[in-house]
């Protein structure tokens, strides 16, 4: 599970979201909406109904989610239907079995065989391609000091579905036997043209925080 030490941000300009495990730039008219608390678990009425209020359950994979409402009238973003930015973060080994711990994504394949695992059937992909991002290096807290952190494999995709009303921008990384998953959509043409330069800068700045694992 992770938590989150951020502001929400503004609707003038982005802002960068830090969680214990991953950090991304969020866009700017995207609020926060909704996010993990790690160890949270709900035992009274009033913390029950808080969870309904944008704290989501332990146990749920969703991390965090930002959400860009419905606008109308003139402006970027007028008369666009809404759009949403989420982190899902699930084990590696409840998606594909393996006896190894996947530390990097390159590990099941190329962006086609992942694409092929991880993204919706049925759906139309307009985009794929691999990055790999170089990440800071660690602090060991030991007689070993700094090191070098191997670089982050994202692989990065596009699609729509099938009526052409969903268009969804996502990257997707592993590291220490998670996968994480980095998703903008927008409902509607008019939003997805309006903010997808927004929600792909964003899938592209999404990073993991490098670990002794």
């Amino acid at each position: 599970s992770s938590s989150s030490s951020s502001s929400s941000p503004s609707s003038s300009s982005s802002e960068r979201f830090e969680a214990a495990d991953f950090s991304l730039t969020v866009p700017a008219g995207f609020g926060l909406a909704e996010v993990a608390k790690a160890g949270y678990t709900p035992t009274t009425a009033e913390e029950r109904g808080a969870r309904g209020r944008g704290i989501a359950a332990p146990d749920s994979p969703v991390k965090v989610r930002f959400t860009a409402p419905a606008a109308e009238g003139g402006g970027v973003a007028g008369g666009v239907g809404s759009s949403e930015l989420s982190v899902i973060v699930r084990d590696a080994a409840g998606i594909k079995p393996t006896f190894l711990m996947v530390s990097d994504i390159s590990q099941w394949g190329d962006a086609a065989a992942v694409g092929a695992v991880l993204l919706p059937r049925g759906v139309t992909v307009t985009r794929a391609s691999t990055e790999s991002v170089d990440l800071p290096a660690r602090d060991t807290g030991s007689i070993a000091g700094v090191v070098a952190s191997p670089p982050q494999t994202s692989y990065l995709y596009e699609f729509e579905d099938q009526r052409g009303d969903l268009f969804v921008t996502l990257a997707a990384v592993a590291r220490a036997g998670k996968i994480y998953v980095v998703a903008g959509s927008a409902r509607g043409r008019a939003a997805w043209e309006a903010r997808r330069e927004g929600m792909r800068e964003a899938v592209r700045s999404f990073r993991v925080t490098p670990t002794l694992r």
